[in-house]
Order: C-alpha cells, then structure tokens, then sequence
C-alpha cells in the first residue's frame, strides 16, 4: 500500500512538473538564420501563432535554442514566453483567427494566453548558407526531413502527451 502511495505522488508530481519545449539544435559550423516559427492547433486549424513580428533570429554553430515553459500558469501552452528567457527572446507573435483574417500582433505573455491550452508546433524555417528549407509536423504539408546542398533539417517529437518536446536538428 505504501509503496502504491509513491506511486500514486510521482505520478501526480511529474504531471505538475509537465511543460512543452520546442528547442532548435545547430550541429553545423554555420550560423543558422530563423525566419519564422508556427504554431497551431493539431493539425493546422486556427488560430495560427507566427513568430515573424519578432524578425529573423541566428543559433550559432554547435548551439541550441530553447523555448519551455517552466514557470507559471500556462506550463502546457506552447512556449511563447519562455523562462528561463532563450537567448533571442522572441518578444511577439502573429495571432491569425482564420484564413481569411489579417494577422494580430500580440506581445509573448499575451501570445501564450491567446493560444489556448491546445497550441503545438506546426512548422520552422530554417537558412543556412543562403539555402532556405521548411520542414513541419505530419499534416502541415512540408516534410519532416529534408536534406540537399550538403546539410539536413529534421523534426522529432518526444515526450509525454501533454508535455511534448518538439526538436528541430540541423546538420
């Protein structure tokens, strides 16, 4: 019994401690360029979240950027504010209600509220060496590995259901 009693707390205590991460690993000797990032409801509905009101950001070779919420209230929201802070902070976001919709500029906090409790990762741009690719979750219509011009971008998910860890790797 006491032993189903353990259990039974770090169960509870893992769930408590659930957050997304969405992380971007640069295994090449190149400073990788970012131009956008893009969220969605499972399987591309809207709203929509883009991160190009934050403009272009750089991950330097052998480096990882890294969103995850690990503080607050929204810790199963897509990481839109992140803390602690990545290095760019990506301070705004695109909030798209419809595809017929013009886009809402929204700060980070107010990016993650908006989101619901429902956002992931949909799809990321990534240049290197002046060769742009886009690779995305099965559904958004880009593939999840690409690879040309002597380098490759992959997408892999992991993690439980409601803290899933998206990681984009460039090699």
């Amino acid at each position: 019994m006491k032993n189903l009693l353990y259990i039974v707390l770090l169960v509870c205590v893992t769930q408590l401690q659930a957050q997304k991460t969405f992380r971007i690993i640069n295994l090449t000797s190149n400073t990788i360029q970012i131009p956008v990032i893009t969220t969605s409801i499972a399987g591309g509905l809207y709203p929509q979240f883009s991160s190009k009101p934050s403009g272009v950001f750089s991950v330097a070779p052998f480096a990882t950027f890294i969103l995850q919420n690990t503080t607050g209230l929204n810790l199963l929201r897509f990481p839109y504010v992140s803390t602690p802070a990545s290095t760019p902070v990506l301070p705004q976001w695109d909030r798209t209600a419809s595809s017929t919709a013009l886009p809402t500029t929204l700060t980070a906090g107010a990016a993650g509220i908006a989101s619901g409790t429902v956002q992931v990762f949909d799809w990321v741009q990534i240049t290197n060496n002046g060769t742009t690719k886009t690779i995305g979750i099965i559904g958004s219509g880009y593939p999840q590995t690409l690879t040309s011009n002597g380098w490759t971008v992959s997408y892999t998910l992991t993690g439980a259901t409601g803290a899933p860890i998206y990681t984009i790797t460039v090699q």
